[in-house]
Parts: C-alpha cells; sequence; structure tokens
C-alpha cells in the first residue's frame, strides 16, 4: 500500500457525514430563523396597524363625546322650549301695556333660548311643508291634501324637532296630508 494515498476509514466516512448533516441544519436553522423572522416582523406590523386602528377610533370616540355631550341636557331643556312656543301661541290679542310687556319678556327669553340651542348645535327639524321624512318627522295624524300641502307633506307641526350637530334629538310631531302621493 502507498503512504501517500489516503483512503477514506470508516471513521472518516462517519466525520464527512456529520459534517454534511451540520451543514443542513445550519441552513435548516437559517431558513427557520428566517421564517421566523418574518413571522415577528408580521406580527409587529399588526400590532402597529392594530394601534394606529385603535387610537383613530378612540379620536373619533373623544370627538364624538365632545360634539354630543350636551345630548341630555339639550333634551330636557327642549320641553323648556315647547312651553315658551305655547305660552306665546296661547296668550290672546290685548291692548294692556303690562300684558305687552309681559309677552314681549317671553319672546325674548323664547329667542335667546334658540340663539343658545343654536350656538351649541341644537337646530330645528324643517318640518311644514315639507314632504314627510321619517327620519325626522314623526306622524301623528292625517289631515286632507290641499292646494296648500299636497299629499305626502307636513301640512302641521304639533311639536318641532331638534338635532344635534347631526344626531336627532327628537323628530318633530306633524300631520301628514293624505292622498295619492306623486312620485
Amino acid at each position: 500500500m502507498d503512504t501517500n494515498t489516503a483512503q477514506a476509514t470508516p471513521e472518516d466516512d462517519a466525520q464527512e457525514n456529520l459534517a454534511q448533516e451540520t451543514e443542513l441544519t445550519v441552513e435548516q436553522e437559517l431558513e427557520l430563523l428566517k421564517s421566523e423572522i418574518e413571522s415577528t416582523r408580521e406580527q409587529a406590523l399588526r400590532a402597529m396597524a392594530e394601534a394606529d386602528n385603535i387610537r383613530k377610533r378612540v379620536e373619533r370616540e373623544k370627538a364624538d363625546a365632545i360634539d354630543y355631550a350636551i345630548t341630555k341636557f339639550a333634551r330636557d331643556l327642549l320641553g323648556v322650549a315647547d312651553i315658551f312656543h305655547r305660552a306665546l301661541q296661547s296668550v290672546p290679542q290685548t291692548d294692556d301695556a303690562v300684558v305687552k310687556n309681559f309677552i314681549t319678556g317671553v319672546q325674548m327669553t323664547e329667542q335667546e333660548l334658540q340663539k343658545v340651542f343654536e350656538k351649541h348645535g341644537v337646530k330645528k327639524v324643517v318640518a311644514l311643508g315639507a314632504p314627510f321624512n321619517h327620519d325626522h318627522h314623526q306622524a301623528v295624524m292625517e289631515v286632507e291634501a290641499g292646494d296648500e300641502h299636497p299629499a305626502g307633506h307636513v301640512a302641521q307641526v304639533l311639536q318641532e324637532g331638534y338635532t344635534l350637530q347631526s344626531r336627532l334629538l327628537r323628530p318633530a310631531m306633524v300631520a301628514v296630508a293624505k292622498g295619492d302621493v306623486v312620485a
């Protein structure tokens, strides 16, 4: 046997196999780590997107809370506005200066209440003569249609309706002209 020629011994083969297995294991481990990094990256991106969505939702809810914080208070004051309106509608005509001054005071108070409502985004619902809109009007009765109020339109307002910003506080209670509605 020639000493210069190296022959592979079983030990050498085992070491070579171990080296190949180690290389495969390192490559496999590298691929595993790459997939874990990608998975972690996707999770981080999703978490950041979710956090951004939560931040935006909280900002929206905060803005709504600010805009509509007075809802209950405004609804309570609608009763006061109704009382002023009814009081002014029921006053008989008179020449008595004291009564006239009292009526003027009540009118001014009602006007000031309406100004405060407007200032805070509380507005009357347009009703009289408008086409009936179930989103803003509550029909409580029907009346015969005429020249002044065609069928399907509001003929009489029994109680004013109000909105706060874009939300309905209270629908207008109305009488609707009945008859065939022409579309």
